[in-house]
């Protein structure tokens, strides 16, 4: 249990009484027993009174000035794209001028100097996604709350607070951000997956894999990954890819996820 859901237990008190006696909402209680806030000076001094306790409280957090005395955070440090094996994908799809005409070519141009990639078949699949409505995003994992494994860039160095680039949308019912080409390390291994997933259902959220199967695909390397990363994978095949129904195939397999 969290520390401040802890000490309220320790207490004998429930949310809303706790929360009357620091003064605040039961929502704001909440938001500090989930771990979304800290106290302010005023609530810690309240519940020291209460439970004997000093607590941690907002005031002892670095302000972003003072981080920067420490370190100055690099958020943007982006690697371009293999800009031939796009220039690849543009040839596989040049008779598609449906395709292009529904992506927007400031998106298109975007995707191809920040979208990574591992095959053609993968860049068809991003290009998919975009004409049915994804858009452009950059942001962390980590900000976002994935604490599964960590996370590092193509030189093996742990993300931190770096931003990744990646496309957002829905699939049905679903919102998604998909960060393609993502390398996650547990242990001394390294795991590249074609794609990080986080999904939203009706306040609901899970982080998975996307795959992109491909005929070079070993399946025994990833049943060992995915007992390795505990993570939920949603799988597309490369003939679905080509037969411009991956779309189709990961709604149907997102909708059974929250449906389970």
């Amino acid at each position: 249990m969290l520390y401040f859901g802890k000490l309220r237990k320790q207490l004998g008190k429930n949310q809303p009484e706790m929360a009357e006696a620091c003064g605040i909402s039961r929502s704001a209680w909440q938001m500090i027993e989930y771990g979304s806030q800290l106290p302010s000076r005023k609530v810690a001094d309240l519940i020291r009174n209460l439970s004997g306790v000093v607590v941690p409280c907002e005031d002892q957090c670095l302000t972003v000035a003072e981080r920067r005395k420490w370190r100055r955070p690099r958020p943007f440090e982006l690697y371009a794209a293999d800009a031939d094996l796009w220039t690849r994908v543009h040839h596989h799809c040049a008779n598609m001028k449906g395709l292009y005409q529904a992506i927007e070519p400031s998106l298109l141009a975007w995707m191809e100097q920040m979208l990574a990639l591992e095959s053609v078949t993968e860049g068809f699949d991003l290009l998919q996604l975009a004409f049915h409505g994804a858009t452009a995003f950059l942001d962390s994992p980590y900000e976002l709350g994935f604490r599964r494994q960590p996370l590092v860039d193509s030189q093996g160095l742990v993300l931190g607070e770096r931003k990744l680039a990646g496309l957002r949308g829905k699939w049905g019912e679903v919102s998604y951000l998909l960060w393609p080409q993502v390398s996650i390390r547990p242990w001394m291994a390294t795991f590249r997956v074609d794609g990080l997933l986080l999904l939203s259902r009706k306040g609901k959220t899970r982080w998975c894999i996307r795959e992109v199967d491909g005929p070079l695909h070993d399946l025994e390397h990833d049943r060992k990954r995915r007992e390795i990363l505990k993570l939920l994978e949603i799988r597309v095949t490369a003939g679905e890819v080509h037969a411009f129904q991956s779309v189709e195939r990961t709604t149907e397999q997102v909708s059974r996820l929250f449906a389970a």
